[in-house]
């Protein structure tokens, strides 16, 4: 009985979970991408990703535990003038015990901001053309999680100066 009660409160979530989902709630967090040359020298720039997050929901961190959540991930577009250089870094996130998934939990509440070290993939660079990167994370308040989300975030790189591009190859 225990066990049919636990079901139909995980179904019920997911019933609540798909129908905000699907009529339109706007969502919780509110996404932002700038962009900074790293060196002159060297043909990067970091994208800094910021979320701002409503009170009462969080996202979850790029490391979950295994059978964890779902883990916020960034990534750029196949074919784009940009490659991840390194591994995108996160400031120090919450942690606590999820007894739904029986496993501790990595999140951030109100605001986050990741940092993306990026590499020209090409010997030339179109200023002209923004730097597109791909977020997918899931927000959760403590009744409920909205699906996993897609967002494509553009920035423009041509405040960035051609010298600060360039390559010696």
């Amino acid at each position: 009985m225990k066990m049919i009660k636990t079901l139909s409160s995980a179904l019920l979530l997911c019933v609540i979970s798909a129908l905000a989902w699907a009529s339109g709630v706007p969502s919780p967090v509110h996404w932002n991408v700038e962009t900074k040359s790293e060196s002159k020298s060297e043909r990067r720039i970091r994208a800094f990703v910021s979320a701002t997050i409503e009170p009462g929901w969080h996202v979850y961190a790029l490391d979950q535990e295994r059978n964890g959540p779902i883990p916020t991930t960034i990534s750029v577009p196949n074919g784009e003038a940009f490659v991840l250089a390194a591994a995108v870094q996160q400031p120090e996130p919450l942690m606590k015990w999820d007894r739904a998934v029986n496993v501790p939990v990595r999140y951030f509440e109100r605001d986050v901001t990741f940092v993306v070290p990026l590499r020209a993939s090409a010997k030339h660079i179109d200023l002209s053309r923004p730097l597109k990167l791909r977020v997918v994370y899931q927000v959760c308040n403590d009744r409920l999680c909205l699906p996993p989300t897609v967002v494509e975030l553009t920035a423009s790189i041509s405040g960035l100066s051609r010298s600060s591009l360039l390559t010696n190859e």
